[in-house]
């Protein structure tokens, strides 16, 4: 392994955050498992798209080499 760069992105905006979070998707999946009702659902992206929304997430940029090569 040649390095390994963390990335924090902060986002301020929900549908910049949804493109790269999926939160409207984990939201679907939520209601279909049964862990949240629609109701909920809607709550929670209706809660995160009209409120304040500060979110981060750190990634990890892997570069390596083939062992030989």
């Amino acid at each position: 392994m040649r390095s390994v760069v963390p990335v924090t992105p902060f986002f301020h905006d929900v549908r910049e955050a949804d493109r790269v979070l999926g939160l409207q998707r984990t939201t679907e999946r939520a209601v279909t498992a049964g862990y949240l009702t629609p109701d909920q659902a809607r709550d929670r992206l209706d809660h995160l798209a009209h409120g304040p929304f500060p979110a981060s997430v750190t990634v990890f940029v892997i570069a390596a080499e083939r062992a030989g090569g």
